[in-house]
């Protein structure tokens, strides 16, 4: 199934200086195969990172869209570690449904007590 992810973008741009909303957008740019778009909203979010507390969950989701399933496992044990509140809902999160065939996707969940 392929999907349109223009009316996403569209309607997120006017949204990005809201983090999640912007880590939203830069999964669809990464999805959608825009890639310097993604990549400078994941830049001015690792760039923050560097300075304060930034969601690494958020950077995840960035991460996701652009396929580096490495670095979002990365991101996703910092969540775990941080106690980010926004993987709550890490089960369910469409964003990363392509990771969910790989054996990292179960640890994670384990360790969230959501396994199963």
């Amino acid at each position: 199934m392929v999907w349109d992810h223009a009316p996403g973008i569209s309607i997120l741009q006017g949204f990005e200086k809201v983090p999640f909303f912007a880590a939203v957008l830069g999964y669809l740019y990464g999805k959608a195969e825009n890639i310097n778009e993604a990549q400078r909203i994941l830049d001015n979010f690792l760039a923050k990172s560097r300075k304060e507390y930034f969601s690494p969950y958020l950077i995840a989701i960035v991460y996701s869209g652009l396929g580096a399933k490495d670095e979002v496992f990365k991101w996703l044990d910092s969540a775990y570690e941080l106690r980010d509140q926004n993987q709550l809902f890490i089960k369910v999160d469409i964003v990363f449904h392509n990771l969910h065939s790989d054996p990292r996707w179960t640890e994670q969940l384990k360790k969230r007590g959501l396994a199963g």
